[in-house]
């Protein structure tokens, strides 16, 4: 069933194609991954970079955005004078937490010592239909993050670290067999017995 937040968010969408803009567009090409950008000196400019909104923090001429991916995440301010009032008002009615941005911009240093991309362009990539959980207190319930990896995946940092651990951990011992030319075989392609797809399903008596 669609709540009301899902249905606002389905009409934002739908305002978009009215628009002509490509809701989901197949490539936007950045240079920098959101770890990388965050150690850049100040200044940099041309620096494009993309991600999930995590937050949101709006204010009367500016706007600070969160974008995260699993190995990263980046502060960005929007700011009317900068952007134009057309590109400003644009972000302020389209885009929700969940969706995915595109943006160029320089870098520079906030007072409070955060490192932030000042965005002089943006190209909206993804709408999410549906809200994230509660960002301070992620999610709490164990059972909802069994029944749904991909929220944990997303708001659950030491979930993150443990894919990635694990996928760097499978990488190095995979170079090492292949470095001593050992062959990987994916052994279900040897089974002779029908499964997965190609099972054919069977009955089950009981004699009384």
């Amino acid at each position: 069933m669609i709540n009301e937040e899902s249905k606002v968010r389905i009409e934002k969408l739908e305002k978009l194609k009215s628009q002509g803009i490509s809701v989901y567009p197949e490539r936007f090409t950045t240079n920098y991954e959101l770890f990388d950008a965050s150690q850049l000196k100040d200044g940099t400019s041309e620096v494009r970079i993309a991600g999930r909104i995590m937050s949101i923090r709006n204010f009367k001429k500016l706007i600070f955005i969160t974008i995260s991916n699993i190995q990263g995440s980046l502060q960005l301010l929007l700011k009317k004078d900068e952007v134009g009032d057309l590109a400003f008002e644009h972000f302020k009615e389209v885009f929700d937490t969940g969706d995915f941005i595109g943006v160029e911009g320089r870098m520079y240093t906030t007072k409070t010592n955060e490192k932030t991309l000042r965005i002089e362009s943006y190209v909206f990539l993804g709408k999410a239909l549906r809200s994230l959980p509660e960002k301070w207190h992620g999610i709490s319930n164990v059972e909802l993050r069994y029944r749904q990896r991909y929220l944990d995946l997303m708001m659950t940092k030491d979930t993150q670290n443990r894919l990635l651990n694990r996928s760097k951990m499978v990488r190095s011992i995979r170079r090492y067999f292949e470095d001593q030319e050992f062959l990987e075989v994916e052994t279900p392609v040897l089974q002779h017995t029908s499964s997965g797809a190609l099972a054919k399903p069977f009955r089950t008596s009981c004699k009384s």
